[in-house]
C-alpha cells in the first residue's frame, strides 16, 4: 500500500459515546495497521494535551502546559519516523469547538498531507437522554466538578451543549469525510467505532473504562 493509500482519522468523540474505552484500546493493544501516535497524549490515552494546548487552556494538573506548534512538530516527527499506516488521533474535548477542530485538522494536513491520502472525521452519536444522563453521573461522582442540582434542573440548564445538529453542521463544513455511527445498534462501541475507522476489531471485549454509579449511590452523594 503506498502512502497516498492510507488515511488519517481524527475521532472527536462525542463526549459520553465510549471514548474512554476506545482510547484505551488504540493506547495499548491497537489494531494492525492503525498507529496511535503517543505525542499529545493525556495519562488516559485521548489526545487532550494537544487539544488543550490548540485551545489555549490547561488541562487539570498542568502547570507549563506546552505550546500547540511544539506539540505538532513532534507529532509530526514521531509520526513520519513510524511505518506507514493509517493513523488516528482522539479527543472529545474538540466536539463542542468544530472552528476550532477544523483548524487543528487543517494544521494537520500541512504537516502530514504528503502521508495520507484519505482523511475523515469520525464520531459516535448516543441517545441525548442517555447521554445527559451519563455526564450527569459523571458529574455527581467527580469531586473536582461537585455536582449537586437535581437531574431536572440539570437537564433544563444544560440540554443546549447536547444537541448534535449545531456542532455536526460545522463540523461537515471543513471538506473532509464526517462519518458518523449510532452508538445503540449491535456490538459495543468500540468495535463499531474501530470498523468506522477502518480498523479489525479485538479478538477480546474491551473492558470498561468508565462505570457509572447506581441510583441509590448516586443519590447519596447528592
Amino acid at each position: 500500500m503506498s502512502a497516498s493509500e492510507h488515511t488519517f482519522t481524527l475521532h472527536i468523540g462525542a463526549p459520553k459515546t465510549g471514548t474512554s474505552a476506545l482510547q484505551h484500546l488504540l493506547r495499548t493493544t491497537p489494531p494492525t495497521g492503525l498507529y496511535y501516535p503517543e505525542t499529545g497524549q493525556w495519562p488516559d490515552g485521548a489526545h487532550h494535551h494537544l487539544v488543550f494546548a490548540w485551545l489555549g487552556k490547561t488541562l487539570m494538573g498542568e502547570s507549563a502546559p506546552r505550546r500547540a506548534g511544539d506539540i505538532l512538530r513532534d507529532l509530526r516527527t514521531e509520526i513520519l519516523g513510524a511505518p506507514e499506516s493509517d493513523a488516528v488521533i482522539s479527543s472529545e474535548e474538540i466536539f463542542d469547538m468544530p472552528r476550532a477542530g477544523l483548524a487543528l485538522l487543517t494544521a494537520l494536513q500541512e504537516r502530514l498531507g504528503h502521508r495520507f491520502g484519505r482523511w475523515q472525521i469520525v464520531a459516535t452519536l448516543r441517545d441525548h437522554g442517555a447521554r445527559m444522563a451519563s455526564a450527569y453521573n459523571q458529574a455527581v461522582k467527580d469531586a473536582a466538578k461537585g455536582e449537586t442540582r437535581h437531574p431536572d434542573a440539570f437537564a433544563e440548564e444544560s440540554v443546549g451543549a447536547y444537541l448534535y445538529h449545531p456542532r455536526l453542521s460545522v463540523w461537515n463544513e471543513g471538506g473532509v469525510a464526517l462519518k458518523l455511527l449510532d452508538f445503540a445498534p449491535s456490538g459495543t462501541a468500540v468495535e463499531r467505532a474501530l470498523k468506522v475507522i477502518g480498523a479489525a476489531p479485538p479478538e477480546a471485549r474491551p473492558l470498561v473504562r468508565n462505570r457509572a454509579i447506581g441510583p441509590r449511590a448516586l443519590a447519596a452523594m447528592l
